[in-house]
């Protein structure tokens, strides 16, 4: 008889309960990505490259930051400024293997007037709108949170969750891809924008290649903080 069983979460990590033996079981991926931000510097030789346009402080650790911080930081200055955390292009994640990402994050100066910041799973580096195949929360000149999808067919723009943060809030943010024609994502472990179906069904094969990918940008003397404790990836099977 098959297994029947369904996946849930425990501590940020997912656990399958089986329902034929009612036993709960670590649910393994046979790949895996995790990044706690810790140590000296950030590392920019095996798994990270950041893009630097103009700002004051380049992408990079947070010094003495508890359980290890990464940061990306817009200046006031009146110019057009990006901050970019990514895998320099090197799109390992094949999102019609079923993939989870996950990271803990906390924007402790919150975005201002253009100040855009995405941040999830995304194909090629490009102007956040000109990115072919992309699913991240997004921020645009506030701390409400917005939930985006585009597999280069079916493209949802600027879908809100209600949820809307503050400074001082640390967020859990999730996007489970395991259903490429139904793409959900969660906060704090609950579903938001659960109204929009996230089709991603044409985000197969090579259009379906991303990578972890955070974002800031700013074309005025906007700002805006994104500080980065986790990020964490999950796929189902390899490619």
């Amino acid at each position: 008889m098959a297994t029947q069983a369904r996946t849930a979460w425990l501590n940020n990590i997912p656990y399958t309960f089986d329902k034929a033996t009612g036993e709960w079981l670590w649910r393994p991926s046979p790949v895996t990505f995790e990044d706690e931000f810790l140590g000296n510097t950030l590392d920019l030789v095996y798994r990270w490259e950041t893009v630097e346009t103009l700002l004051n402080t380049a992408p990079a650790l947070v010094d003495d930051a508890s359980n290890g911080v990464a940061q990306i930081t817009l200046n006031v200055d009146n110019d057009t400024e990006k901050g970019v955390l990514y895998m320099n292009d090197n799109l390992q994640f094949a999102l019609d293997k079923g993939v989870i990402w996950q990271a803990r994050v906390n924007f402790p100066v919150l975005p201002t007037s253009t100040t855009e910041m995405v941040l999830g799973l995304a194909a090629a580096e490009a102007a956040f709108d000109s990115i072919t195949t992309s699913c991240w929360f997004k921020l645009a000149g506030s701390g409400a949170l917005l939930a985006e999808s585009d597999d280069t067919s079916t493209n949802n723009d600027d879908k809100a969750t209600g949820v809307t943060l503050l400074n001082t809030d640390w967020a859990i943010l999730r996007i489970d891809a395991t259903t490429l024609a139904d793409v959900k994502f969660y906060v704090n472990g609950v579903r938001v924008a659960s109204s929009t179906t996230f089709d991603m069904s044409s985000a197969t094969g090579a259009a379906g290649k991303v990578q972890p990918y955070f974002g800031a940008f700013q074309s005025d003397a906007s700002v805006g903080t994104l500080y980065i404790d986790n990020v964490r990836i999950w796929q189902d099977a390899r490619a």
